[in-house]
């Protein structure tokens, strides 16, 4: 008798979890967000590869974030370093779901940095882009500093349309064009 009620039970309670409308989804990236930055040139409108993209304080000091030491990941954004410093989303080719992700498939060759919801973020902070390859990436740009602004923040959970829409990524993204130097 205690073994038909027990699969009685079990079968009620599966049948309620099926049909319920609200059904609770993990999210890979819970209390994850994302800082996207598209760095073009201003002639061609191309974006600039090879730079140096960093989060800093109001003169231009790049903040320390222990989150990309700790961060072991096949992410092309990560880099290893105590540097809070942003990755360029490179494609590393097609990704199936057997394959760990390289990359986000949204923002593709923007530079992006992934971070923690305990980040307290200033009105002074500002995005530091440093060229340090010069030539090889088409134009000697210099270092630029670019006000930052908490909108330009996003959860990468409760914002899905940025993970299929080019336009929910232009919203949110930080579009800097620079002037190659002469």
């Amino acid at each position: 008798m205690i073994k038909k009620l027990f699969l009685l039970f079990t079968l009620i309670t599966a049948l309620v979890t099926a049909f319920s409308p609200v059904k609770a989804q993990h999210c890979g990236f819970d209390h994850a967000f994302a800082i996207i930055v598209d760095v073009r040139d201003s002639i061609s409108g191309q974006i600039i590869d090879g730079l140096e993209v960093f989060f800093a304080d109001s003169v231009g000091i790049p903040y320390k974030s222990e989150w990309n030491l700790i961060r072991e990941t096949t992410l092309t954004i990560y880099q290893k370093t105590e540097l809070f410093k942003f990755g360029q989303n490179q494609q590393k080719g097609p990704q199936s779901l057997f394959e760990p992700l390289t990359s986000f498939p949204f923002a593709i060759n923007h530079y992006m940095k992934t971070l923690g919801s305990d980040y307290d973020f200033k009105q002074s902070d500002l995005i530091l882009i440093k060229d340090t390859d010069g030539e090889m990436n088409g134009g000697y740009y210099g270092t630029h500093k670019v006000k930052f602004k908490d909108k330009n923040i996003v959860s990468l959970c409760k914002s899905q349309q940025i993970w299929q829409s080019t336009e929910a990524v232009n919203k949110i993204k930080i579009l800097v064009t620079l002037n190659p130097a002469k």
